[in-house]
């Protein structure tokens, strides 16, 4: 059972819990909440929605194309909450909106379907995942297994693993697909480096395939990056 103040301990046995088994779809808010140390604020949410972000015209435009085939997504509504949502956390981090962020936000509204909650949740991956050290990191994996690809191919999915990192596997495989890999990268968020790094040298888009047990990656770049760990 999750409580609203986990202790150390018990935050690590829902990570071991979360890499070894699906996280109960009941459960899901309150583990994602855990494992992102995240801390539900509607009172923040709101005052961060007092006025129009700088990135507000884009995330406008961004908005209205967030998962268009999923039925929840068709509601004029859904739109409102991701453009609140998207300008809150903006104007809160002091950010500049980047393509990709109405994906993450999407996929934590599917979730939670509460604009505060998102917005809390958002707020704290985006605090803690740093987009350009693991690009860095993702582009050194990619480099290391250069030899096992054609160069060309190589060049032509960087933009699509780019995409891929930055809204965070969102916009590549189904949303209840999505879900279930962000329980098991929530744990251990450098376990995207290596999917990415896949998807870059290979456009492999079946990340789902890549978990087994505990989170053990089953990729074709798999021995390079336990050798690009062991240098760390």
């Amino acid at each position: 059972n999750l409580k609203n103040n986990p202790t150390l301990d018990n935050l690590d046995k829902l990570r071991v819990y979360s890499l070894k088994h699906k996280i109960d779809k009941n459960d899901r808010v309150q583990a994602w909440f855990w494992l992102l140390q995240a801390c539900h604020s509607p009172q923040l949410f709101a005052k961060s929605i007092l006025n129009q972000s700088k990135s507000h015209k884009t995330i406008l435009k961004d908005a209205h194309r967030t998962f268009p085939h999923i039925p929840l997504f068709e509601h004029s509504s859904t739109t409102s909450s991701i453009i609140r949502i998207l300008n809150g956390v903006c104007n809160h981090l002091n950010l500049q909106y980047f393509q990709g962020m109405n994906a993450i936000c999407g996929v934590f509204f599917y979730v939670t379907r509460s604009e505060s909650q998102s917005f809390s949740l958002l707020i704290s991956l985006l605090k803690s995942f740093n987009f350009n050290e693991m690009m860095l990191k993702t582009q050194k994996v990619a480099q290391l297994v250069l030899s096992k690809t054609n160069y060309t191919q190589l060049k032509k999915n960087q933009s699509f693993g780019l995409s891929l990192l930055l809204s965070f596997c969102a916009n590549c495989t189904p949303i209840d697909e999505v879900v279930l890999l962000w329980d098991k990268l929530f744990v251990e968020m450098e376990f995207l480096i290596p999917l990415v790094a896949n998807v870059v040298l290979t456009n492999e888009k079946a990340l789902m395939e890549g978990w087994n047990g505990l989170g053990e990656l089953k990729i074709e770049c798999e021995e390079v990056w336990r050798r690009f760990i062991d240098e760390q």
